[in-house]
């Protein structure tokens, strides 16, 4: 997966995390703490858009590095995953 460079992420406290399957992209664009609008309407933007390989989620976060271990997901690290697997069916 390809990440693109992190967009306005100094002084962020929301930021608008967009993964595309369909090229392996993920691009994360911050938002500081007066502008929770213009993230709202960016995320409601790509959400209208509606293509089924495109997946958005908007989060507040005190750091764009926090994204990674509260959306593993988005990054396809499945370390997370097997974990919980392993504690689960112990």
């Amino acid at each position: 997966m390809r990440r693109l460079p992190a967009k306005n992420v100094t002084d962020a406290r929301t930021f608008l995390v967009v993964l595309d399957t369909a090229t392996f992209t993920l691009t994360t664009t911050g938002f500081k703490k007066d502008e929770l609008q213009k993230a709202s309407e960016a995320y409601l933007t790509v959400e209208k858009a509606a293509k089924p390989n495109i997946h958005a989620v908007l989060v507040s976060l005190d750091s764009v590095h926090a994204i990674r271990s509260a959306y593993p997901n988005f990054y396809l690290d499945t370390k997370a995953f097997i974990e919980a697997l392993k504690f689960a069916i112990r």
